[in-house]
């Protein structure tokens, strides 16, 4: 764990500046067109990771209730951005996919999130783009591995 001093405050001045840019490119994306809250774009995401999956295993991966999950995808189905179908193995269960209109929407919106960081991106030095995107790859690799390993113990102690 890291105590509080130097370290720490660096620490929390990377958590402003990651929180700072996410606000900025998320204020773009949700004022822009399609309309889509921040909660429709976590399971539109989720499914196009899945491709598709039942609504026990989006609630649990999201970390909602599965009463909560199916009033979101009713929104989600009645703006034709995925469907339910009847899960082959289990014709108890319906499985959640995302339609073309989904899919669309969400190049849509990754494409507005792109364009909405380009400016700033670009008006860093070529070496410093490169090196920004090299750190943060580093970065996102270091918390990867400390999630397999944080799953891995979690497991154990199960």
């Amino acid at each position: 764990m890291v105590e509080q001093g130097e370290p720490w405050n660096e620490l929390e001045q990377l958590f402003v500046y990651l929180q700072t840019v996410n606000r900025y490119i998320r204020s773009g994306v949700l004022e822009g067109s399609p309309r889509i809250t921040r909660t429709q774009w976590l399971v539109l995401r989720q499914l196009e990771r899945l491709t598709r999956g039942t609504v026990g295993q989006l609630a649990e991966r999201l970390g909602f209730q599965p009463s909560a999950m199916s009033q979101i995808l009713d929104r989600l189905q009645k703006m034709n951005w995925v469907v339910r179908s009847v899960d082959p193995k289990d014709g108890r269960s319906r499985l959640i996919s995302l339609t073309e209109e989904g899919m669309a929407t969400i190049r849509a919106v990754k494409n507005t999130q792109v364009q909405r960081l380009a400016k700033p991106f670009s008006s860093l030095s070529l070496a410093n783009q490169q090196g920004l995107l090299q750190l943060l790859a580093e970065l996102v690799a270091n918390v990867q591995k400390d999630l397999r390993q944080n799953s891995g113990s979690e497991s154990e102690e199960t």
